[in-house]
């Protein structure tokens, strides 16, 4: 076999650490970033995360491509403040610095003098810190349960009863063992009755929320409309259905009711509408574990007749590089001990272009869905327009995968709520008119239609398919059926009233 040397010209994508940074950063959610942040921060020292001075360059520089007349006017004073030019690079942005405040002449020993004193202590100066590590944790179930028992005075057996009743509740706020085995659990150390366990099990039950501690759906329904100081006709009603007629209730046969109770209809609708208000989960009232709220990335405002689209900076974190640091560094350009340094300050700068990167994506294909998107928010869902990501991607001339990424887990505030970003992509249905109507207009109409029916008679698939079309929208019936799914609405079999 003959060994030889090849000269092979090829091409082939290489994605430098850069870009793959950057791609990752964009598929990130706000808290994600958030703490990706902090990690950063506490990983390289030239970093830091600003603790607001940096807000009205972050609004400057993400909206110059496309400024409004308005913005120009509320903004104004920021930009007075700090000129920012967007296309300026990170080294003439930081020599320019350097030249203005002077060249730090410190010695790598004096390092320690620049460098904060703690990362705690920036960290303290957030709000998001704060919020985090010094709000108290909400309280659990049987957290609550058992500071609302140490208000009674019980004695030591009914202590203990009490607690071996509050330990055996169910998310849901049920006893899931039976009584009996609570006994058989105390009786190693105190000598009880069942009348003393019954007695304490009432006491249980009366705390809050209403209807705590029962053993079956009856019993917790029945003691939240015992918990009531004032009785009315409409609550004696609503416990009679519930006492006698509780699988009918569920079936919504009103016509069983009626000959088992004696009621007319009109107060068998009264009763079963103070039954839907109660609570047959009380327990899910309470979470063990912390709720993770949803932070808009985008908020959508309304100036004079059209809709705009801006970043929710307040809850963005900003990076920044310490500009101590930074004229150190650069002070001693060919001191080989500053070598690491150098290489912080690269990686610090690299990761600020980063995030400012994933901003501006965020906010350009917000603001091509809104403003392809004027009707929904003036109108509702019912006007929302078939889009798919081609259609922005086409628009920003990037990829679709890019759009895919800035809008996954990022969040808008609009008009009609909090909606995450790919709620506006939907499949388009024809309508007989030539137009297009979109998949999330076509199951508000739906909705709609539902909400609307008579509960004696409620809207088949096959209806819901006829009026559509009567809408002029081409739809089978079994995307109907699909959509009434996805929306989580019963059939028209379950949804019937029978009076």
């Amino acid at each position: 076999m003959k060994q030889a040397l090849n000269l092979r010209q090829t091409q082939r994508l290489v994605m430098t650490p850069q870009l793959q940074q950057s791609i990752r950063l964009l598929q990130m959610s706000t808290t994600e970033l958030r703490q990706e942040a902090l990690s950063a921060q506490e990983t390289n020292p030239v970093l830091e995360i600003d603790d607001g001075s940096r807000d009205s360059e972050l609004v400057a520089d993400i909206s110059s491509q496309e400024s409004i007349n308005s913005t120009e006017n509320e903004n104004s004073s920021l930009s007075s403040k700090e000129s920012v030019q967007p296309d300026l690079s990170f080294e003439d942005h930081y020599n320019s610095e350097q030249n203005n405040s002077g060249v730090d002449e410190r010695s790598p020993e004096q390092w320690n003098e620049v460098r904060p004193s703690s990362t705690n202590s920036t960290l303290s100066n957030l709000p998001e810190y704060q919020e985090w590590h010094t709000a108290d944790l909400p309280l659990t179930l049987k957290q609550s349960l058992r500071q609302q028992l140490d208000e009674f005075t019980l004695s030591f057996e009914q202590s203990l009863i009490a607690s071996h009743i509050v330990d055996y509740l169910d998310d849901r706020g049920y006893l899931e063992i039976p009584l009996a085995e609570i006994g058989s659990l105390v009786s190693e150390e105190i000598q009880t009755s069942d009348d003393e366990i019954e007695a304490t099990l009432k006491v249980v039950q009366s705390l809050d929320p209403p209807g705590i501690a029962a053993r079956s759906p009856q019993e917790c329904l029945l003691l939240q409309l015992d918990y009531r100081e004032t009785s009315t006709a409409r609550d004696r009603d609503a416990r009679l259905i519930v006492e006698r007629c509780l699988d009918d209730l569920a079936r919504n046969d009103h016509s069983k009711i009626r000959r088992r109770t004696g009621l007319s209809n009109d107060s068998i609708l009264k009763a079963v509408h103070e039954i839907q208000q109660l609570n047959p989960h009380p327990g899910f009232a309470f979470d063990s574990q912390r709720v993770e709220y949803v932070v808009p990335d985008v908020l959508v405002k309304k100036r004079e007749k059209f809709w705009y689209a801006d970043l929710n900076v307040t809850a963005l974190p900003k990076l920044m590089v310490n500009p101590d640091y930074q004229r150190l560094i650069e002070s001693q350009p060919q001191n080989d001990e500053y070598k690491n340094m150098r290489q912080q300050l690269a990686d610090a700068r690299n990761l600020v272009s980063n995030f400012d990167k994933r901003y501006k994506t965020i906010l350009a294909v917000a603001k091509e869905i809104v403003e392809r998107q004027q009707d929904y928010f003036h109108y509702g869902a019912e006007r929302l327009k078939p889009m798919v990501l081609r259609d922005i991607a086409d628009a920003l001339s990037v990829h679709e995968s890019t759009v895919s990424r800035a809008t996954a887990g990022k969040f808008m505030l609009t008009p009609n709520g909090t909606v995450e970003l790919k709620y506006f992509f939907s499949r388009q249905l024809n309508t007989k008119e030539g137009d297009s109507a979109s998949s999330v207009a076509v199951q508000s109409i739906i909705r709609q239609l539902i909400n609307q029916e008579s509960p004696e008679k409620p809207i088949s698939d096959n209806a819901l398919c006829q009026l559509l079309e009567a809408r002029g929208i081409e739809i089978a019936r079994r995307t109907v059926a699909k959509y009434r799914e996805q929306m989580k609405i019963p059939s028209s079999g379950k949804r019937r009233v029978r009076a």
